[in-house]
């Protein structure tokens, strides 16, 4: 995978106002950009790796969907 596609896939749009909330959505993309370009330089390219980041996008998206539906602190 290109690293321009890993940079597009693990980026969130604009959050909106909240800055708590913009601040967590930009701590979720860095992390899961860092693992991807990670993961992209160990995988060998096949039907597992393709996988492997077809689940990242998921769990991905769902980090942010769980930062935008409950708004409290982690615990």
């Amino acid at each position: 995978m290109e690293p321009d596609e890993i940079e597009t896939r693990f980026t969130y749009p604009s959050p909106g106002d909240r800055d708590r909330d913009k601040e967590r959505h930009r701590r979720i993309c860095a992390e899961f950009k860092r693992l991807a370009h990670e993961l992209n330089e160990v995988l060998p390219f096949s039907r597992e790796a393709i996988l492997t980041f077809a689940r990242l996008e998921e769990a991905h998206i769902w980090a942010h969907i769980a930062v935008a539906r409950h708004d409290h602190d982690r615990h």
